[in-house]
């Protein structure tokens, strides 16, 4: 197979996007029956559609609405309230580990991230649950915000 910069690539992929002719429905097609692809689908367009879209990075903080079967299961409001651990709109805290995917390297535009969701123990000590969130779903803050960690 011939090999083609990804320059290349770029430019004849514009070009077939801004083609009349250019089978859409069988692009579309293809990107739906992609399974791996669909999560990443969703996040991208959810990005087209954002005005000031900031990419994650590894180890940066966000907050994110918990799965509901967490609560009381894995945590406790008051408790994670009383640790610095929810933020005011009631949202949990957590770090990006990597972008969920086989590759070595990070991916920002993947559209589920390996996270550390900070929760805690019956001890009332920072328990960090790792899962495998959508990346759509992660509002990304700063340290600061989380008052725990200021408090350390």
């Amino acid at each position: 197979m011939t090999q083609i910069s990804e320059q290349t690539l770029r430019k004849l992929f514009i070009n077939s996007l801004e083609n009349k002719n250019l089978n859409k429905d069988l692009l579309i097609d293809i990107l739906f029956t992609c399974s791996e692809l669909k999560y990443d689908l969703v996040y991208i367009l959810d990005m087209l559609n954002t005005k000031d879209i900031e990419l994650f990075k590894a180890n940066d903080y966000f907050k994110t609405v918990p799965e509901s079967h967490h609560v009381n299961n894995y945590f406790n409001h008051d408790v994670l309230h009383d640790m610095g651990l929810l933020s005011d709109d009631r949202m949990v805290y957590g770090q990006i580990i990597t972008s969920d995917d086989w590759s070595d390297a990070f991916n920002p535009y993947k559209g589920k991230m390996k996270v550390s969701l900070f929760y805690h123990d019956e001890d009332k000590k920072l328990k960090k649950s790792e899962r495998s969130i959508e990346t759509e779903t992660l509002i990304k803050v700063d340290k600061k915000e989380i008052k725990y960690l200021n408090n350390k």
